[in-house]
């Protein structure tokens, strides 16, 4: 979309032009491959990172043993991120830090007015991760706790093969 529409939209013209955006299509395809949130190896990959990382969860022997994990945390140390957000299949939700503890971001207004600025193009819920189900070692809390990049964990209801065009335009205006 971004390459198709740069030339004709001077909007997306300014983002290709002004910042530097990096797409990663696909984290887990062992478990797309395998209609699971777990990888290969049988760990659940959102819940595999280092920062407040505790076992359980079939998160793996220890933080970033898994070589998507530490390709993603590798890439993601490489580059200065400001804001960063990823896609899984639960419902329409967007999912804020905290996810391990109650305690509310030190950034958390900021957090709550950009998501609300998206979700204004979905109609989808905003949730703290902690106010839906506490999470340890996930890719949110690692971005933000790590490296202070604002990372969204943005929930869409299962697809299905035929549609991701669908989950795309539902939110496209709101990445933009």
């Amino acid at each position: 979309y971004l390459l198709d529409n740069y030339k004709t939209d001077p909007r997306l013209g300014g983002l290709l032009r002004d910042r530097e955006i990096h797409i990663i299509p696909m984290v887990n395809p062992d478990g797309v491959a395998r209609l699971s949130r777990h990888n290969a190896n049988g760990a659940d990959l959102n819940r595999n990172y280092g920062y407040n990382w505790s076992g359980g969860w079939k998160s793996g022997d220890r933080p970033y043993s898994e070589p998507e994990v530490r390709a993603i945390r590798d890439h993601a140390m490489q580059h200065a991120f400001s804001l960063s957000l990823s896609f899984h299949c639960s419902g329409d939700i967007i999912n804020t830090v905290w996810n391990y503890t109650p305690v509310r971001a030190p950034d958390n207004d900021l957090i709550q007015e950009i998501s609300q600025g998206y979700a204004a193009f979905n109609q989808y819920d905003i949730t703290v991760g902690w106010d839906w189900y506490e999470t340890h070692g996930d890719t949110d809390d690692f971005s933000y706790g790590c490296r202070g990049d604002i990372d969204w964990t943005i929930e869409v209801a299962n697809p299905g093969a035929s549609g991701i065009q669908g989950v795309f335009t539902k939110n496209r205006d709101a990445i933009v």
